[in-house]
């Protein structure tokens, strides 16, 4: 299935296997960002994505987090909780809006699955002003990211 004509791949990385993955220098001209993840925790166990911008671990970050089986909220955080990795591959997706704007705060949702655990929603919270110019993704699983898992960062222009 072609992309949408408003949907430009920015960069792709697959990894070998590491605890973080950063995507620097993020163009800013576009409207929105989407990130898509397709892999998982490398030791086999549930390893949160933890998401910060531009390098900021201050306690800027907010996530409600749903759950198919619980609802968690979380306020005056040093990242925000993106979505969760698994032992067995699954995809986690994140949509950042309006990250180049330097009037609001930035807003983003994330939706994860895997279908031998769970889904879930997310509704983050990064209360600076500041635009978006790197995300950075931990995973909190002790061997984060597993080998092969790949992100691909899309810029999405307004139609």
């Amino acid at each position: 299935m072609p992309l949408p004509s408003t949907m430009t791949p920015i960069a792709t990385q697959t990894l070998t296997a590491a605890a973080s993955i950063t995507f620097s220098s993020i163009p800013q001209n576009y409207t929105d960002l989407i990130l898509v993840i397709n892999g998982q925790s490398a030791n086999g166990s549930a390893g949160y994505i933890a998401t910060t911008f531009n390098g900021d671990s201050t306690a800027l970050y907010s996530t409600t987090r749903f759950l198919s089986d619980s609802v968690n909220r979380y306020s005056g955080q040093t990242f925000t909780i993106a979505g969760t990795m698994w032992g067995s591959r699954g995809t986690v997706i994140h949509q950042i809006q309006n990250y180049a704007n330097t009037t609001t705060f930035k807003t983003f949702l994330t939706r994860d699955n895997n279908a031998a655990n769970r889904v879930g929603a997310t509704v983050s919270l990064y209360r600076s002003t500041n635009p978006i110019t790197s995300v950075t993704l931990n995973c909190t699983d002790a061997g984060g990211f597993a080998s092969g898992s790949t992100f691909t960062l899309y810029g999405i222009k307004a139609a």
